[in-house]
């Protein structure tokens, strides 16, 4: 992942958050797709984490978009400060089960995830996940 798939942001809800980031990293075309996947059930995971994507799209290659929220916001049931957009190739898309599980358990350490909402920047966000 590089600084162009990251982002901090400091918005009031779920619709902005979606729709600023969006714009952000020059995809605003997936906006409806993922605003439809939200609507049948949030993509909120862990208390502070929300992990969107769009509902059936492929795309060329798999790529996670980073944005951190300053403070949360709610997104279905939990408050989210820690947003990963997910859009997947094909092949990845199959094997959505386990990068979900991979990705699930990156960001359900408290701690880490308490360091994580801290930052002020990309270079330390990488740092916090090194």
């Amino acid at each position: 992942m590089g600084r162009e798939r990251f982002a901090i942001f400091d918005v009031n809800n779920k619709e902005e958050l979606i729709s600023k980031s969006l714009i952000h990293f020059g995809l605003e075309h997936c906006q409806k797709s993922i605003l439809a996947r939200e609507a049948i059930s949030s993509t909120d995971v862990v208390s502070g984490v929300a992990l969107p994507h769009p509902l059936s799209e492929y795309y060329q290659e798999t790529a996670i978009y980073v944005v951190i929220n300053k403070k949360g916001i709610q997104w279905g049931k939990n408050k989210v400060q820690l947003v990963l957009f997910l859009f997947l190739n094909e092949d990845d898309r199959i094997n959505y089960d386990q990068l979900f599980r991979e990705l699930y358990y990156l960001v359900t350490s408290e701690e880490k995830l308490t360091e994580i909402y801290e930052v002020s920047s990309y270079e330390q966000y990488i740092k916090v996940l090194n």
